[in-house]
């Protein structure tokens, strides 16, 4: 059997892929597709960057409702990103072209983040929306 999404969708499997096509997304786990993200299901959509293991990780939350079970997480390290990334201006015209810079933490000073890196849970900084209904 093979590996399934976390329960809260915010941490995508390992070795799994983003697969992207004009309705939305699908994240895809050893030929598999564990979920399915539909652009018109889409209530808000969030970037922030999240610590684990010491590593920034930049994230897209999918949120399709206002509680936080119904939501997915990807980040930048999963095979497929930049092709989602890209896939937002033309989705969600609306979508805040400068999102990556709020988001994203300062990769070059890691003496910044390192406190908070070991933080367990995984820790989030530098929320922002980056499109909402």
């Amino acid at each position: 059997m093979g590996q399934k999404l976390d329960s809260r969708r915010t941490l995508p499997p390992d070795d799994s892929s983003i697969v992207v096509d004009a309705e939305g997304f699908s994240l895809i786990c050893e030929g598999e597709a564990v979920y399915r993200v539909d652009w018109q299901r889409v209530h808000q959509i969030a970037g922030y960057t999240r610590f684990r293991d010491l590593k920034p990780e930049l994230c897209l939350a999918f949120a399709f409702s206002r509680r936080q079970r119904d939501q997915v997480v990807v980040h930048n390290d999963v095979p497929g990103w930049d092709r989602l990334c890209a896939a937002l201006a033309v989705s969600f015209p609306g979508a805040d072209p400068d999102w990556r810079s709020k988001a994203a933490h300062d990769v070059d000073a890691p003496e910044s983040y390192a406190p908070v890196g070991s933080v367990v849970p995984i820790f989030t900084v530098n929320p922002t929306i980056v499109w909402a209904k």
